[in-house]
């Protein structure tokens, strides 16, 4: 989605850049893609490159249905974080609501995610012309590539805690970093460096292009982005077993009826009323009798370990 979106805005752009934009696009993917998959990216930016800059009706009516499609990604990635939250899909939010809020989501992650792609390259034509003014030294050229790879990894955090936080139908406390996001972005790192010699070394590009032929660009893609949404969502998993963890919910099952105990035992009123909404948004799977039979007498205090036994015995 977020190429969709990038690619229809070229008709914005005048005609006498887009020799130059040609050029960085090349030096973008190649330094993000390889083969195939690189090949197929180029192509498809230089057809829309290509076309003559025009502003019509029927341009700003495209671009606004492709905003509208590019959300849907983002739509079906918080319908994911709902389940990593467990919550019930009837208390989840009214669709046009989630449709607005992934469209905002899908245009400010667009732009933070093009301010990455723009970083990385960037340092490579600061580090060239230094190099041609003979002002480079070992020194200054890591420091330009310490900084540039800080930014963009900083920026991918503020990416995912925005999707993490205004994902799932629950409100929550915003994190800046979380553990799911610190992992989502290190796996990233990992998975691209593994791919990209997978591709190169281990003649895995030769071999897709074997089964899938002049299509075989497409399908690296899909998969290269197959695996990163699968990373993303166990990075909402991670963040919903701790928020579970913190807010004394059980996880991985229906909450059984005892809800006053499970907000009493978060530490802050913030996390109470945390706990109590997003257990009024789960699921209830337990029919009423046993809910009724389950509840724990009020007039037993739950630190009174005879009381308990007690009570055990009466149900």
């Amino acid at each position: 989605p977020f190429l969709v979106l990038m690619l229809s805005l070229v008709p914005l752009i005048p005609d006498r850049f887009k020799p130059n934009i040609k050029e960085d696009v090349d030096r973008v993917v190649d330094q993000t893609l390889t083969g195939p998959a690189a090949q197929a990216v180029k192509d498809q930016a230089h057809g829309v490159l290509d076309r003559p800059t025009a502003i019509t009706w029927a341009f700003v009516f495209g671009l606004v249905l492709t905003i509208w499609a590019a959300s849907g990604g983002m739509a079906m990635t918080m319908s994911a974080l709902d389940k990593a939250y467990d919550i019930d899909p009837a208390k989840a939010r009214p669709y046009i609501k989630q449709r607005l809020v992934a469209i905002g989501l899908t245009l400010v992650t667009a732009t933070l995610i093009l301010v990455v792609m723009v970083l990385l390259p960037l340092g490579t034509s600061v580090l060239k012309w230094l190099s041609s003014q003979g002002r480079i030294f070992g020194w200054l050229t890591l420091l330009i590539n310490i900084v540039r790879y800080a930014m963009a990894v900083v920026l991918l955090l503020g990416v995912l805690a925005l999707i993490y936080h205004f994902g799932p139908s629950f409100r929550q406390r915003f994190h800046a970093v979380t553990p799911g996001a610190v992992f989502c972005v290190a796996v990233w790192l990992l998975l691209g460096v593994a791919f990209r010699i997978y591709l190169t070394k281990l003649g895995g590009a030769e071999s897709y292009a074997k089964t899938y032929g002049a299509v075989a660009g497409a399908a690296i893609l899909l998969l290269f982005f197959y695996i990163d949404a699968l990373v993303l969502l166990v990075g909402a998993e991670i963040n919903s077993e701790i928020d579970f963890t913190v807010l004394g919910i059980p996880s991985g099952q229906t909450p059984q009826p005892q809800a006053t105990a499970v907000t009493d035992s978060a530490s802050k009123p913030e996390q109470q009323e945390l706990a109590r909404e997003l257990l009024a948004k789960r699921s209830e799977d337990e029919p009423s009798g046993a809910v009724a039979t389950a509840s724990p007498d009020p007039s037993v205090n739950r630190c009174d370990p005879e009381g308990q036994r007690n009570q055990a015995r009466r149900r």
